[in-house]
């Protein structure tokens, strides 16, 4: 990146061309702040708030679309995160416990080969 050139904005940073006079408004930087930290709870009570204030304003619109696209993202990832019962789960399809004790087989086999060469170079 050339120097002085600053990275590219996140969507609720950049700013906007044309915007109303909601972005004037203190509870719209608010509510921006709010996106960009992660804080859905206080973002969602403030755009309600502007919803009031600037109804059918579309910056408000835009926000509330980009507020509901986290919401949605967050939800969905937090569906499809496993609850954890222990450190180690062992799976549950067979072909893959037989290639895992295959695995542990193996490996003993080595070591008892390594073992033994070792003790062989070792006594004779």
């Amino acid at each position: 990146m050339p120097a002085g050139a600053q990275a590219p904005l996140g969507e609720s940073e950049r700013p906007r061309q044309g915007c109303s006079s909601i972005c004037e408004d203190p509870l719209y930087s608010q509510a921006l702040e709010h996106i960009q930290r992660g804080r859905w709870t206080e973002a969602e009570a403030a755009l309600a708030e502007l919803g009031a204030r600037y109804a059918g304003d579309a910056e408000l619109a835009r926000l509330q679309g980009e507020l509901a696209l986290h919401l949605s993202a967050e939800g969905t990832w937090l569906a499809g995160t496993p609850k954890r019962r222990g450190s180690l789960r062992v799976p549950r399809r067979r072909a893959v416990r037989i290639l895992i004790a295959g695995n542990l087989v193996l490996y003993l086999l080595v070591a008892a080969t390594w073992l033994l060469s070792w003790l062989r170079h070792l006594l004779g």
